[in-house]
Protein backbone atom coordinates (compact mmCIF):
# COMPACT_ATOMS: atom_id res chain seq x y z
CA UNK A 1 0.00 0.00 0.00
CA UNK A 2 1.06 3.58 -0.72
CA UNK A 3 1.93 5.74 2.25
CA UNK A 4 0.42 9.15 2.97
CA UNK A 5 3.69 10.86 2.23
CA UNK A 6 3.77 9.48 -1.32
CA UNK A 7 0.19 10.65 -1.89
CA UNK A 8 0.65 14.23 -0.65
CA UNK A 9 4.09 14.83 -2.19
CA UNK A 10 2.74 15.93 -5.61
CA UNK A 11 0.53 18.50 -3.88
CA UNK A 12 3.50 19.87 -1.95
CA UNK A 13 5.58 19.97 -5.11
CA UNK A 14 2.87 21.97 -6.89
CA UNK A 15 2.70 24.45 -4.00
CA UNK A 16 6.45 24.89 -4.02
CA UNK A 17 6.50 25.39 -7.79
CA UNK A 18 3.69 27.95 -7.67
CA UNK A 19 5.47 29.87 -4.90
CA UNK A 20 8.67 29.90 -6.93
CA UNK A 21 6.81 31.24 -9.99
CA UNK A 22 5.16 33.90 -7.85
CA UNK A 23 8.53 35.00 -6.47
CA UNK A 24 10.02 35.09 -9.95
CA UNK A 25 7.08 37.19 -11.18
CA UNK A 26 7.44 39.64 -8.31
CA UNK A 27 11.17 39.91 -8.94
CA UNK A 28 10.61 40.93 -12.58
CA UNK A 29 11.01 44.69 -13.30
CA UNK A 30 7.81 46.65 -13.54
CA UNK A 31 6.72 47.18 -17.14
CA UNK A 32 4.84 50.35 -16.31
CA UNK A 33 8.03 52.36 -16.11
CA UNK A 34 9.06 51.07 -19.54
CA UNK A 35 5.75 51.53 -21.35
CA UNK A 36 4.75 54.89 -19.79
CA UNK A 37 7.90 56.99 -19.72
CA UNK A 38 7.69 60.11 -17.56
CA UNK A 39 8.35 63.41 -19.36
CA UNK A 40 11.96 64.52 -19.40
CA UNK A 41 13.22 67.97 -18.44
CA UNK A 42 13.66 68.95 -22.09
CA UNK A 43 10.08 67.96 -22.89
CA UNK A 44 8.78 69.96 -19.93
CA UNK A 45 10.78 73.00 -21.05
CA UNK A 46 9.49 72.59 -24.59
CA UNK A 47 5.90 72.43 -23.36
CA UNK A 48 6.34 75.56 -21.27
CA UNK A 49 7.87 77.36 -24.26
CA UNK A 50 4.88 76.36 -26.38
CA UNK A 51 2.51 77.75 -23.77
CA UNK A 52 4.39 81.06 -23.68
CA UNK A 53 4.36 81.21 -27.48
CA UNK A 54 0.63 80.50 -27.52
CA UNK A 55 -0.02 83.33 -25.04
CA UNK A 56 2.07 85.70 -27.15
CA UNK A 57 0.17 84.71 -30.27
CA UNK A 58 -3.17 85.28 -28.52
CA UNK A 59 -2.04 88.78 -27.52
CA UNK A 60 -1.00 89.54 -31.10
CA UNK A 61 -4.26 88.12 -32.43
CA UNK A 62 -6.32 90.22 -30.01
CA UNK A 63 -4.53 93.31 -31.28
CA UNK A 64 -4.55 92.49 -35.02
CA UNK A 65 -7.97 90.88 -35.50
CA UNK A 66 -10.07 94.03 -34.82
CA UNK A 67 -7.94 96.01 -37.28
CA UNK A 68 -8.29 93.32 -39.95
CA UNK A 69 -12.05 93.16 -39.43
CA UNK A 70 -12.46 96.95 -39.57
CA UNK A 71 -10.31 97.20 -42.71
CA UNK A 72 -12.59 94.73 -44.49
CA UNK A 73 -15.72 96.36 -43.07
CA UNK A 74 -14.98 99.96 -44.10
CA UNK A 75 -13.55 98.92 -47.46
CA UNK A 76 -16.76 97.11 -48.41
CA UNK A 77 -19.53 99.10 -46.72
CA UNK A 78 -18.66 102.69 -47.70
CA UNK A 79 -18.13 102.64 -51.48
CA UNK A 80 -18.86 106.35 -52.12
CA UNK A 81 -16.04 107.31 -49.79
CA UNK A 82 -13.59 104.48 -50.37
CA UNK A 83 -13.75 104.38 -54.17
CA UNK A 84 -13.00 108.02 -54.86
CA UNK A 85 -10.91 108.60 -57.96
CA UNK A 86 -7.51 109.89 -56.92
CA UNK A 87 -4.47 111.03 -58.88
CA UNK A 88 -2.70 107.75 -58.16
CA UNK A 89 -4.10 104.50 -59.49
CA UNK A 90 -5.28 103.39 -56.06
CA UNK A 91 -8.34 104.00 -53.93
CA UNK A 92 -8.73 103.92 -50.18
CA UNK A 93 -10.69 100.70 -50.68
CA UNK A 94 -7.59 99.11 -52.26
CA UNK A 95 -5.46 100.42 -49.41
CA UNK A 96 -7.69 98.94 -46.70
CA UNK A 97 -8.10 95.58 -48.46
CA UNK A 98 -4.33 95.25 -48.88
CA UNK A 99 -3.95 96.08 -45.17
CA UNK A 100 -6.47 93.38 -44.25
CA UNK A 101 -4.81 90.77 -46.49
CA UNK A 102 -1.35 91.56 -45.11
CA UNK A 103 -2.68 91.41 -41.56
CA UNK A 104 -4.23 87.99 -42.22
CA UNK A 105 -0.96 86.71 -43.70
CA UNK A 106 0.96 88.13 -40.75
CA UNK A 107 -1.28 86.33 -38.25
CA UNK A 108 -0.94 83.03 -40.14
CA UNK A 109 2.86 83.28 -40.43
CA UNK A 110 3.14 84.25 -36.77
CA UNK A 111 1.09 81.22 -35.76
CA UNK A 112 3.27 78.90 -37.86
CA UNK A 113 6.46 80.39 -36.41
CA UNK A 114 5.27 80.07 -32.81
CA UNK A 115 3.96 76.54 -33.43
CA UNK A 116 6.88 75.06 -35.38
CA UNK A 117 10.12 76.97 -34.73
CA UNK A 118 12.35 75.69 -31.94
CA UNK A 119 13.66 78.94 -30.46
CA UNK A 120 16.35 77.13 -28.46
CA UNK A 121 18.12 76.18 -31.70
CA UNK A 122 17.24 79.42 -33.48
CA UNK A 123 20.69 81.00 -33.04
CA UNK A 124 22.37 77.88 -34.40
CA UNK A 125 20.35 77.78 -37.64
CA UNK A 126 22.06 80.34 -39.88
CA UNK A 127 19.71 79.76 -42.82
CA UNK A 128 16.68 80.51 -40.67
CA UNK A 129 18.31 83.69 -39.34
CA UNK A 130 19.10 84.92 -42.86
CA UNK A 131 15.55 84.14 -43.99
CA UNK A 132 13.96 86.05 -41.12
CA UNK A 133 16.29 89.03 -41.60
CA UNK A 134 15.43 89.24 -45.31
CA UNK A 135 11.70 89.00 -44.60
CA UNK A 136 12.03 91.63 -41.86
CA UNK A 137 13.84 94.08 -44.15
CA UNK A 138 11.35 93.63 -47.00
CA UNK A 139 8.33 93.90 -44.70
CA UNK A 140 9.71 97.03 -43.00
CA UNK A 141 10.46 98.75 -46.31
CA UNK A 142 7.02 97.95 -47.67
CA UNK A 143 5.32 99.07 -44.44
CA UNK A 144 7.04 102.48 -44.55
CA UNK A 145 6.13 103.01 -48.21
CA UNK A 146 2.56 101.80 -47.67
CA UNK A 147 1.94 104.03 -44.63
CA UNK A 148 3.27 107.05 -46.54
CA UNK A 149 1.00 106.18 -49.47
CA UNK A 150 -2.03 105.91 -47.19
CA UNK A 151 -1.25 109.26 -45.55
CA UNK A 152 -0.93 111.00 -48.92
CA UNK A 153 -4.18 109.45 -50.12
CA UNK A 154 -6.16 110.39 -47.03
CA UNK A 155 -4.80 113.82 -46.08
CA UNK A 156 -3.76 114.97 -49.54
CA UNK A 157 -6.34 113.78 -52.06
CA UNK A 158 -9.50 112.33 -50.50
CA UNK A 159 -12.68 114.34 -50.09
CA UNK A 160 -13.44 113.56 -46.45
CA UNK A 161 -16.96 115.02 -46.67
CA UNK A 162 -17.99 111.95 -48.66
CA UNK A 163 -17.01 109.65 -45.78
CA UNK A 164 -18.93 108.92 -42.62
CA UNK A 165 -17.64 110.12 -39.28
CA UNK A 166 -16.72 106.62 -38.14
CA UNK A 167 -14.82 105.94 -41.38
CA UNK A 168 -12.88 109.20 -41.07
CA UNK A 169 -12.07 108.52 -37.43
CA UNK A 170 -10.96 104.96 -38.12
CA UNK A 171 -8.72 105.79 -41.08
CA UNK A 172 -7.13 108.76 -39.31
CA UNK A 173 -6.55 106.79 -36.08
CA UNK A 174 -5.01 103.78 -37.82
CA UNK A 175 -2.75 105.98 -39.96
CA UNK A 176 -1.51 107.88 -36.91
CA UNK A 177 -0.86 104.63 -35.01
CA UNK A 178 1.00 103.11 -37.98
CA UNK A 179 3.10 106.25 -38.48
CA UNK A 180 4.08 106.27 -34.79
CA UNK A 181 4.87 102.54 -34.80
CA UNK A 182 6.87 102.79 -38.04
CA UNK A 183 8.87 105.74 -36.70
CA UNK A 184 9.50 103.96 -33.40
CA UNK A 185 10.68 100.75 -35.09
CA UNK A 186 12.91 102.67 -37.51
CA UNK A 187 14.40 104.69 -34.64
CA UNK A 188 15.14 101.58 -32.58
CA UNK A 189 16.70 99.84 -35.55
CA UNK A 190 18.98 102.77 -36.31
CA UNK A 191 20.01 102.96 -32.63
CA UNK A 192 20.76 99.24 -32.61
CA UNK A 193 22.92 99.56 -35.71
CA UNK A 194 24.84 102.51 -34.22
CA UNK A 195 25.45 100.56 -30.99
CA UNK A 196 26.68 97.52 -32.92
CA UNK A 197 29.06 99.62 -35.03
CA UNK A 198 30.35 101.37 -31.90
CA UNK A 199 31.10 98.07 -30.17
CA UNK A 200 32.94 96.79 -33.25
Amino acid sequence: MMSASTITSPILDNDIESNNKKNEYESLPKLKGILVKPPTKDESNRNSERMVALCMYLIIALFCFPLIFCDYYYAINNPRCMQQKLHISLTMRDYLIVNAILGTIFMFVTFVVFARVDFRNFDEDSNLIVFFKCVNILASAFSVAWVITGGIMYWGEMDKSLCSTSANDYIMATLIIKIIMTGYITYNRSNRKSINTATI
